[in-house]
């Protein structure tokens, strides 16, 4: 098993990053933990067409998931500045 720590410059895209990363490494991985603060997420929750915009300042409580050169299927939770928890 091999991991890294990585972090990712403010006023980038999350997932972007991840997927960059994934594809310049050329391996499959799982991720085990983020924490961190975001401006605004777009989550898809469930059995919902469409997408939600949670608004920030935004913190990463967990998220994990895997990832691929092929791309992601990761699952978040975030909580507002209210405690208000999204997932």
């Amino acid at each position: 098993m091999k991991s890294f720590e990585i972090s990712v410059s403010k006023d980038h895209d999350l997932i972007e990053f991840l997927e960059e990363v994934m594809s310049s490494e050329k391996f499959t991985g799982y991720i085990l933990g983020v924490v961190g603060n975001l401006a605004q997420a777009v989550i898809q929750c469930p059995q919902q067409k469409e997408s939600a915009l949670v608004e920030g300042p935004l913190e990463i409580i967990s998220l994990n998931g895997h990832i691929s050169p092929k791309g992601a299927h990761l699952h978040i939770c975030i909580s507002d500045k209210n405690c208000q928890v999204w997932g």
